[in-house]
């Protein structure tokens, strides 16, 4: 039996066994999707979170998304992609930032936990 027909009837079985293979990209899509759905949930449209916008409740909707792609296995480089940032490093800050922010302020805790059930 040739490797890729061997390999072909491994990945059926498996199919059957578990009922779906893993793909991670479809775990990314997935995590866009909810992260689009959780900014409508705090007020602010996705097209306001990607330009370049300074207001409080923007910003704030911004350091949520980059905090929940960071937790859902998103590397820095692909969360400034997805947020139209200049360089990763602007996704280190507002990582940094809404960590920070989720420990101390429990405003911003309770808008975090709002994104998340969206």
């Amino acid at each position: 039996m040739c490797r890729s027909m061997e390999q072909k009837v491994i990945l059926t079985h498996l199919y059957l066994a578990v009922g779906q293979l893993y793909v991670p990209e479809l775990d990314k899509r997935v995590a866009l999707e909810r992260c689009k759905r959780g900014v409508v949930v705090l007020g602010v449209k996705w097209e306001d979170v990607i330009i370049k916008g300074r207001r409080g409740e923007i910003c704030e909707a911004r350091h949520i998304c980059s905090k929940y792609l960071r937790d859902c296995g998103f590397d820095y480089k692909t969360i400034s992609k997805v947020l139209q940032r200049g360089c990763h490093s602007t996704s280190v800050y507002s990582v940094r930032t809404a960590n920070e922010l989720y420990e101390v302020d429990r405003h911003f805790r309770h808008k975090y936990h709002r994104f998340l059930n969206a």
